[in-house]
């Protein structure tokens, strides 16, 4: 069983001191035009922006372009960039010469609040998202809030989809958010809080699953409508509550969606014409299923509360024809 090292969390500036944290930078394409001046080319590895750095083919590239530079197992890779990102880099790490540290800086809000957090690795396959990976946990995370500031709304958004979550997990982040705090004090309250679930469970052998409220359904909307991840979890929760007909969390779902959205629009998809078998043919290679016919999925008994459910896939599959009528 791996050792589990806590990674050390920094809050405030960073981009002045990019070089002198490490000679060895992975940047996504988008943060590196904003900020070129601050890096020194020649120890820099590029990727493409998003998801589209998820792939074999780029970490061949990447991890040859280091090797070619002289890397070592001394040395320290630092990852830059959002959640996309810091999942390809930690990826990269944890496979080059066998496994070097790392650190994240994230850029998006949705890679501070979760994606940069906890170790998870991975790049996506044909078969999924997210299905090849490694747990490496990174050993430092800097937080710079200056980052959001070039952020486009729909990425505001996506980092929104998972503050919701997690006001749904913890009562504490639900109290904060109903009580429209600062972005910092949200974004502290979910980094704390889900750290502290990593160190309990680093390898997701248990209470860690609660973390994945939303993701099963989640991630087959996000590649099936073509979705932020942020977007696609926030309306995994909803699809989640309908099929347990958790009506006052419904209810929350609504609210909360006012305050961290400013409205409570539904999408097109969602509702009758809902493509109920292209999705479960996707939840049906989610690497959170239990066994050939069966998945796991994350509930709540009440905010603050969250418990393990499992479900046939034709139970989930019947569940979703039966309420996709009276979603619209």
């Amino acid at each position: 069983m791996k050792e589990f090292k806590s990674t050390k969390f920094h809050f405030g500036p960073i981009t002045e001191t990019f070089n002198n944290i490490s000679s060895y930078i992975i940047v996504d394409e988008n943060i590196y035009n904003i900020y070129k001046n601050h890096f020194k080319k020649e120890s820099v590895y590029i990727t493409p922006a998003g998801e589209s750095c998820k792939n074999f083919k780029e970490v061949e590239k990447c991890l040859n372009f280091f090797l070619d530079k002289g890397i070592n197992r001394k040395s320290h890779l630092v990852v830059i960039g959002g959640g996309a990102t810091s999942d390809f880099g930690g990826f990269v790490a944890s496979i080059l010469l066998r496994g070097i540290s790392f650190s994240i800086i994230p850029t998006s809000l949705l890679s501070m609040v979760d994606s940069s957090i906890g170790g998870k690795t991975a790049v996506n396959t044909i078969s999924g998202k997210n299905l090849i990976g490694a747990f490496h946990l990174p050993e430092n995370i800097w937080i710079d809030l200056d980052f959001l500031k070039s952020l486009p709304s729909q990425e505001i958004e996506s980092g929104m989809g998972e503050i919701l979550k997690y006001a749904f997990l913890n009562d504490e982040i639900y109290q904060t958010v109903k009580n429209k705090a600062p972005i910092e004090k949200i974004i502290k309250a979910c980094v704390y809080y889900k750290n502290q679930v990593v160190k309990c469970d680093f390898l997701e052998a248990g209470n860690r699953k609660i973390l994945n409220l939303g993701h099963s359904i989640g991630h087959a909307l996000e590649v099936h409508y073509n979705l932020s991840h942020g977007e696609a979890v926030r309306w995994g929760i909803f699809l989640v509550f309908n099929i347990f007909n958790l009506n006052d969390l419904k209810k929350e779902f609504k609210g909360l969606n006012h305050i961290l959205f400013g409205s409570y629009k539904k999408p097109s998809w969602l509702g009758s014409d809902l493509d109920v078998a292209s999705l479960m043919d996707l939840v049906k290679k989610d690497k959170k299923k239990i066994s050939n016919d069966k998945i796991e999925l994350v509930i709540l008994e009440k905010i603050g509360k969250p418990k393990l459910m499992p479900m046939t896939f034709s139970e989930l599959q019947n569940r979703l024809e039966e309420i996709k009528h009276e979603l619209g």
